[in-house]
């Protein structure tokens, strides 16, 4: 049955929230009170000072070696935080010479989009382009973009939009790696959401990323998370580097799991 009738389920109405004054509630002692300038700035330069070794920009030249070529494009606090205001006075124009600036640096030459710290990866499957537009849309719309640009310019650091150059990966051939301590712990699967069409023998991405780690990464990073490629083979490539404890644990389901150590592929 039906009624024209209003319902009175309990909940205040659109005229009893009209009568509310809200700049008369405490939300300070409620727990919502933002953090001051200070604090903000603090907390950004903790963040940043975490993440920053495994920036692109920040790897060793011999790291940066065993990954894809990659042109860095240095971007200001000014117009990277100028991207993600699109009421900003001026948006448009800021925009169009960034797109500008990597079209140049591009040169019509398709390339992997990326900023240093992470990539527009929730926004497309598929970062590869030659347009320095398509490039600013990208991370104009990416929140993981956002976040890392707002922490960057809290903390007063420098920026980086990478341009990488792509290579064919064979899904079945990445592997998420972990290190602890100095030493090789753990080995998953990368994209753990399909069933693979091959699995590696067990034990030998184990000791193929075991390998790499002590060869390339010991010296630098003891408690880091890698992607690696093809790890042992002619077509082994480092994909990209991730501080312990702040990425997916893939098949391992939690680091808790990721310390229990071994394959899951």
């Amino acid at each position: 049955m039906t009624t024209d009738q209003p319902v009175d389920d309990g909940l205040p109405g659109i005229e009893d929230l009209a009568k509310i004054d809200f700049a008369s509630i405490p939300f300070g002692d409620m727990g919502f009170a933002l953090p001051s300038p200070e604090e903000s700035a603090r907390m950004a330069r903790e963040r940043f000072d975490r993440v920053a070794p495994f920036m692109i920009d920040r790897w060793p030249e011999s790291v940066r070696a065993l990954s894809f070529p990659t042109k860095l494009v240095e971007v200001s606090a000014e117009e990277m935080e100028t991207l993600f205001d699109y009421q900003a006075p001026g948006w448009k124009d800021n925009a169009t010479r960034l797109a500008d600036r990597l079209d140049a640096a591009m040169d019509w030459d398709d390339h992997f989009i990326r900023m240093a710290s992470r990539s527009p990866k929730d926004v497309s499957d598929r970062l590869i382009t030659c347009s320095g537009r398509q490039a600013v849309a990208w991370i104009s719309h990416s929140e993981r973009c956002m976040d890392d640009v707002f922490t960057a310019t809290r903390a007063g650091e420098r920026m980086y939009i990478c341009l990488r150059e792509p290579r064919h990966l064979w899904k079945d051939a990445e592997f998420r790696c972990f290190a602890r301590g100095g030493e090789m712990i753990a080995v998953s699967r990368y994209f753990y959401g399909e069933e693979p069409e091959h699995r590696p023998e067990p034990g030998a991405m184990f000791a193929a990323a075991k390998a790499f780690y002590e060869t390339h990464l010991k010296a630098h990073f003891e408690d880091v998370v890698f992607d690696l490629h093809a790890p042992g083979t002619e077509h082994e490539i480092l994909i990209e580097l991730n501080p312990y404890g702040m990425s997916d644990p893939c098949l391992f389901g939690s680091y808790d799991e990721v310390e229990k150590g071994g394959e899951r592929l």
